[in-house]
């Protein structure tokens, strides 16, 4: 098999690892897989029942069924049969006497099978066949590991399934953690699209996407391991790829958890260590740098990135502008730790004196204050 491999010009390997991952998001992600699914097996349990029963009525709400091939919901109480369309999601029954029924049968029918739901009942309020959050979680994570580990693998196939060194050792993990975050977006955007016409549609353009932003995240990173061992004159090229990539995925990472329900703890753990590794990574490749060298400066570039999301996790402003701010550090640390401005002149300090002042001008008029409101 490595032999085969080893026989592809490596500009087609590439194509094909780029190819792979794009076709596996498409796969983990489109609903024909559901749609299939749904059709040769029964129909789902709907989730999330609630029953709240009175003297005067019971009345039950679910979720809507994301069955393809459900035809009606069936609701069977003191043996008399009430029939639903299929994006019912709710239901009243009112009751004759004081007397509660023991139990509700709800049964889902789609083309072939069905299958039921025995609900007892009490007076007050029953919830049953809840849907937890985290299997969506686990969802998302399954889904990613299995693209990561694909352009992981991928990657040393591409270099030939050589790993001499430790830039080589680092580096060749770099397109599969880059491309993490976008890959985290995209599967929670599609999660929460309840249609599934437009789910195939925006699944399609993803893995479109990410098919260009493989291709080009590899090709970078295949050149940078090139130039390890010999002199190439795409080096500098994919140098400044490489620094525009982990712009970009640092972002993303602030943007998905940044802006999230997390604790300041759990920000720090979620976006510290991807922060670490794109700096690391990107400088690791410098020439006429040790790894002890490139520790120190990621460490140093990490920790204050850490420390400007603590400041802006407690300042009064909205967490936009707090993203922006600490990407706008990200950007001018970096910059100056790859050294992508070979000579530090006024102009350079200008250029980033004015990004600082900008940042800071929207932070001081968009920043509530209590009762005060903004300062300016």
């Amino acid at each position: 098999m490595i032999k085969i491999v080893k026989n592809i010009p490596v500009r087609l390997r590439i194509v094909w690892v780029a190819g792979i991952a794009a076709a596996l998001f498409f796969i983990l992600t489109t609903p024909i897989i559901n749609w299939v699914a749904d059709i040769v097996t029964p129909p789902d349990e709907l989730a999330n029942i609630s029953i709240t029963t009175s003297t005067q009525s019971i009345k039950l709400r679910w979720n809507k069924s994301d069955d393809i091939d459900l035809r009606k919901i069936t609701i069977n109480i003191n043996d008399q049969i009430f029939e639903l369309g299929k994006t019912s999601t709710d239901f009243e029954y009112d009751l004759d006497s004081d007397e509660i029924p023991e139990s509700i049968v709800i049964t889902t029918r789609d083309l072939f099978t069905t299958t039921t739901t025995k609900i007892n009942i009490i007076e007050g309020t029953v919830i049953a066949n809840q849907q937890a959050g985290g299997n969506i979680t686990l969802g998302i994570l399954f889904r990613t590991s299995v693209i990561v580990a694909t352009l992981a693998y991928g990657m040393y196939a591409v270099v030939g399934f050589k790993t001499k060194s430790l830039k080589s050792k680092v580096i060749i993990f770099y397109p599969a953690l880059s491309i993490i975050p976008y890959i985290l977006i995209t599967l929670s955007f599609l999660i929460a699209e309840q249609f599934q016409f437009n789910k195939f549609i925006l699944s399609f353009m993803f893995s479109i996407v990410l098919y260009v932003i493989s291709y080009f995240v590899i090709l970078t990173t295949n050149i940078l391991n090139t130039a390890l061992e010999v002199k190439i004159p795409l080096e500098q090229a994919a140098r400044a790829s490489q620094f525009i990539f982990s712009l970009i995925s640092s972002y993303l990472i602030l943007i998905l958890f940044f802006g999230a329900n997390f604790n300041f703890f759990e920000k720090l753990v979620l976006i510290g260590p991807p922060v670490f590794y794109l700096t690391f990574s990107s400088i690791l490749m410098l020439e006429h740098i040790t790894p002890q060298q490139s520790i120190i400066r990621s460490l140093s570039i990490t920790l204050t990135i850490l420390y400007a999301i603590f400041v802006l996790s407690i300042w009064p402003v909205n967490y936009v502008y707090a993203i922006l701010s600490i990407a706008v550090v990200f950007y001018i640390l970096l910059s100056i730790a790859l050294e992508i401005r070979s000579n530090l002149n006024r102009y350079v300090w200008v250029e980033y004196m004015v990004l600082v002042a900008l940042i800071t001008f929207l932070l001081v008029i968009n920043s509530s204050w209590g009762i005060n409101g903004t300062l300016l």
